[in-house]
């Protein structure tokens, strides 16, 4: 409610929608309030990395990486009722499961290069997207409830897990919530003991008194 679409958005997505059976999610990349680009690096010359690469993308390329961004997804109404829509009990990342669910399968998510929408142009203050704690817990438990389970083992998504459980043990150290604190970082050192943000949760489990 924040975003504003632009002309030829959707006919652009119904049109690869209606030739690709085996695309699920048309998505694009979008315009954030300050400038650039959301997802992919800026054509004029910015300098910014590109995270997510246009074209045809798999439910292994979502898990490593949300790239999908909720305001310029099209889906059919047959797939989206296939798979039971938003799972609306995670407020943060509820558009993330349904992208992984749409693509469990083999279903392809396509990712066109164009902007296809301008990012938070309506937003008066903090909304739930801001919210670092909630947003990975939110994603943690996407991805283990619908990431396909033999990709949990592999050594780049238990790296992604890791650096989410990281993130969920600062804001814990932060709080009263030790036990949880260290829970969380060992439990990011098991997953990603070379992350720097691993280390960082330790050090701070360990500045409050704990011992990881």
């Amino acid at each position: 409610d924040d975003d504003r679409w632009f002309p030829g958005r959707l006919a652009d997505a119904l049109r690869l929608l209606q030739a690709r059976r085996e695309v699920a999610i048309v998505s694009g990349d979008a315009l954030p309030p300050g400038g650039g680009l959301l997802l992919t690096a800026d054509p004029r010359g910015s300098g910014r990395a590109r995270t997510a690469i246009p074209g045809d993308r798999s439910h292994e390329d979502l898990v490593l990486d949300c790239f999908v961004v909720a305001s310029t997804a099209t889906v059919r109404r047959a797939d989206w009722e296939r798979v039971g829509g938003m799972d609306e009990s995670l407020p943060t990342a509820e558009d993330y499961g349904l992208w992984l669910r749409l693509t469990a399968d083999g279903a392809l998510a396509h990712l066109l290069p164009d902007a296809l929408a301008r990012y938070g142009v309506e937003r008066d203050g903090p909304c739930l997207s801001d919210d670092a704690e909630a947003h990975a817990r939110d994603t943690l438990l996407a991805l283990r409830r619908w990431a396909r389970p033999e990709l949990l083992g592999r050594r780049n998504v238990r790296a992604r897990l890791g650096v989410l459980s990281a993130t969920l043990a600062l804001h814990a150290a932060k709080g009263s919530a030790r036990p949880q604190a260290l829970a969380l970082a060992r439990q990011a050192l098991t997953d990603a003991p070379w992350s720097a943000m691993t280390w960082k949760a330790l050090l701070a489990c360990a500045a409050g008194g704990d011992r990881p």
